[in-house]
């Protein structure tokens, strides 16, 4: 499991889920591949991509948020 946490003071900035676009996705999974490969995975086992949002006090977990970007 991958966890990406994005942190937002308040609402001006947008929503921290609109930081996790598809292009951060795929940054998010490429790192993901590079830690599997350094740890001597030869194959991409099932792996979950998970995004945590944290607006103010709000915590807002969203589980399998997407799947793994070439």
């Amino acid at each position: 499991m991958f966890i990406e946490v994005k942190y937002r003071k308040n609402g001006k900035s947008g929503s921290p889920f609109s930081a996790v676009g598809r292009e951060k996705q795929r940054i998010i999974s490429k790192v993901a591949m590079f830690y599997l490969i350094a740890h001597g995975y030869r194959e991409l086992p099932p792996c979950r991509f998970d995004v945590v949002g944290i607006d103010g006090e709000n915590i807002h977990w969203i589980k399998n948020a997407f799947d793994f970007c070439s």
